[in-house]
């Protein structure tokens, strides 16, 4: 049988401490998953967006490292985020409830980074984002890697989101420790 021991300071169990107002407080506060994660997701699909069409427009999108660099944008939306979350749910269903906020925010920021790069290719077929070293030429090339860019993000997403929820939750080690 496995015990669960949390290490509480006896100033805590006080009503009137300042750290049960602030359990308090916190309790009171509400994390709504959905709207948070599409909010991350439009803000994170947006900055991609800006951040490819920068590259194109001043000549750095043909450059893979300078093209595989918005991950890092993502990578620090979902860092960002899941560390807010983590102050919200002290729970064991942590991992559980922060990999469906993160592939939702990964989601979410594909099919924002998808419209975008089919507005771009619509609007001025020169802008269109170079996929690597793939020419853009049609419509249906647009599509093509813009559907190649929607997996990519949803998936890489998934690995950052995966990686941070991880690392938040290996933080918690010191205050909750399992006995046998």
């Amino acid at each position: 049988m496995e015990s669960t021991k949390i290490n509480i300071s006896p100033e805590a169990a006080n009503p009137s401490s300042p750290e049960m107002e602030k359990v308090k407080r916190m309790a009171k506060r509400k994390f709504k998953i959905y709207p948070t994660g599409i909010m991350w997701g439009l803000m994170g699909g947006l900055m991609m967006g800006a951040y490819l069409l920068f590259l194109n427009l001043f000549g750095g999108g043909e450059r893979i490292a300078l093209n595989f660099l918005k991950y890092f944008l993502l990578a620090g939306i979902l860092a960002w985020g899941l560390s807010k979350y983590r102050n919200y749910n002290l729970q064991s269903s942590f991992f559980q409830k922060a990999m469906w906020l993160g592939i939702l925010t990964s989601a979410v920021s594909a099919i924002t980074l998808l419209i975008v790069s089919l507005l771009v290719s619509v609007i001025h077929s020169e802008w269109t984002f170079n996929h690597y070293f793939l020419t853009i030429n049609s419509l249906g090339d647009s599509l093509a890697t813009s559907g190649t860019l929607l997996f990519e993000v949803t998936v890489l997403g998934s690995i950052i989101t995966f990686i941070c929820v991880q690392y938040l939750k290996g933080r918690d080690k010191k205050t909750v420790s399992s006995n046998s």
